[in-house]
């Protein structure tokens, strides 16, 4: 990445010698000399100018989206390009719903809350929970309202409770995510310029999944037929969560165009497992090269309907000192269809060194 020329580069010896010279501009017959009076007052009053330059850099960086970061990317997103940063997606766990008496149905309502002990964790059941009459209990999602990845807290206590009903929750909260991080917030500011273009375009329906929910990694938005939208996902924390958040994301009235049938489809999982040889070079040390050739290796991703490129899978191998790479699984590239992605699974690469080539 490129600063802007107005983020200047700094250094502490130029600026020394830029107040050296008006020194001497000013008492032609000041000769420097290391330790004298005036020359600690310079480098006193020069790094304290390299301070101020740094200073006003970090400021000159708040206004450009390649550059800005933290609450200063968030405003920033919010003046310009109306924008906020996700929060990131709730976890939730399932809780176990059980009566000691009824003889009728019993419902417990969507939104029905639960408190950990210490007052300070709340969870929200999804979706109402019906226990039958002549039935003792029955399963429920409850969301936790925070923005977290996973977390242990048990919210076993009712707010509202209800009479004869226990709550036992059975497992932790997980499949949350962590609030937007600053490249990921900036990159879908970028795709989001779209949404200023003509309603319907594919790159509006990727901008508006994107925001549905932190998790998503991949979207590829596709039009089998006229009038027909798919809207294909990925994320390995995928889940019905997730659809739901996505469905009701791109059929809000302000997102989707009447005359679009909308359909969101989660990827097709390809496993791509990936076996051979490398060579490399004698005189190098082999077991530091291998191990930078597996672990750029590791890095391989692709995009949903992108195909396996043996070219990429070699390119990628043929890291410094490594001379040659011989291929046996897969043995040609491996077509991948528009609903599908491929995913990197197993990788045996052995190496051997020679001096041959």
């Amino acid at each position: 990445m490129t600063l802007p020329d107005v983020v200047k580069t700094l250094s502490y010896d130029e600026i020394l010698n830029e107040n050296l010279e008006i020194v001497k501009s000013l008492l032609p017959d000041y000769k420097p000399a290391e330790g004298d009076n005036v020359m600690l007052v310079l480098r006193a009053f020069s790094y304290r100018e390299l301070q101020l330059r740094a200073f006003f850099n970090s400021l000159a960086k708040a206004f450009f989206l390649s550059t800005a970061s933290g609450s200063d990317l968030d405003n920033l997103a919010e003046t310009l390009y109306g924008l906020y940063r996700l929060k990131g997606a709730k976890p939730y766990a399932d809780m176990e719903f059980s009566l000691t008496s009824a003889s009728y149905d019993v419902l417990i309502p969507a939104g029905f809350e639960l408190v950990d002990t210490t007052g300070s964790h709340f969870a929200k059941l999804t979706k109402d929970v019906v226990i039958k009459a002549g039935e003792e209990k029955d399963i429920g999602v409850i969301e936790l309202q925070e923005e977290i990845a996973s977390s242990s807290i048990k919210t076993e206590i009712q707010v509202s409770p209800l009479p004869y009903l226990k709550v036992k929750q059975l497992t932790d909260f997980i499949n949350g995510s962590n609030p937007e991080s600053d490249e990921d917030f900036k990159n879908r500011i970028r795709v989001s310029f779209a949404n200023k273009s003509t309603a319907g375009s594919a790159l509006i329906y990727k901008s508006f999944a994107l925001s549905a929910d932190k998790r998503i990694k991949e979207v590829r938005v596709l039009s089998p037929s006229a009038g027909v939208v798919d809207v294909v996902y990925y994320s390995p924390e995928a889940d019905e969560v997730m659809q739901e958040r996505i469905e009701n994301t791109l059929n809000a009235d302000d997102v989707r165009p009447l005359t679009d049938l909308v359909q969101v489809k989660k990827a097709n999982e390809v496993l791509v497992d990936i076996e051979g040889e490398i060579i490399i070079k004698n005189g190098v040390d082999a077991s530091s090269v291998y191990m930078s050739a597996i672990n750029n290796l590791k890095t391989l991703t692709f995009k949903i309907g992108e195909d396996v490129s043996l070219a990429k899978v070699i390119h990628l191998l043929m890291v410094d000192g490594v001379v040659d790479v011989s291929l046996t699984i897969p043995a040609s590239n491996i077509e991948i269809d528009d609903y599908s992605i491929a995913i990197l699974n197993s990788v045996n690469i052995s190496y051997r060194v020679s001096d041959e080539l």
